[in-house]
């Protein structure tokens, strides 16, 4: 299996807009083919409760709540959901050396 490496957002810190972006990325990693098919129900069943959480913060209606424990923490459950069901060696985070480039990287071995 292959696993297109990349960014998923750059050029930000706000959890209101990482949230979204990385909500989106895990809803599409089945069809994207990173997730092995006998996978997809725990995937969806993640995706979908992590996407709820995502939706329910937007409709607050104020950026308010993405700065607030709950939103840092539904920010932080999509990298663990998103590495979760990324193949080993690959993780989801920010690149070396830019703190907002958030994607998929390979991790890098050592010497």
């Amino acid at each position: 299996m292959t696993v297109e490496t990349g960014t998923i957002i750059h050029g930000t810190l706000r959890n209101q807009d990482i949230g979204p972006a990385l909500a989106d990325y895990l809803v599409n990693m089945g069809g994207n083919g990173i997730v092995p098919l006998h996978l997809w129900p725990k995937l969806d069943k993640t995706a979908n409760r992590l996407c709820e959480d995502v939706d329910r913060i937007n409709n607050i209606g104020n950026d308010d709540a993405w700065f607030s424990e709950e939103g840092s923490e539904i920010v932080a459950e999509l990298f663990e959901a998103i590495d979760e069901f990324l193949p080993d060696g690959y993780y989801c985070g920010s690149t070396e050396g830019d703190g907002s480039d958030f994607g998929v990287w390979e991790i890098e071995k050592g010497d």
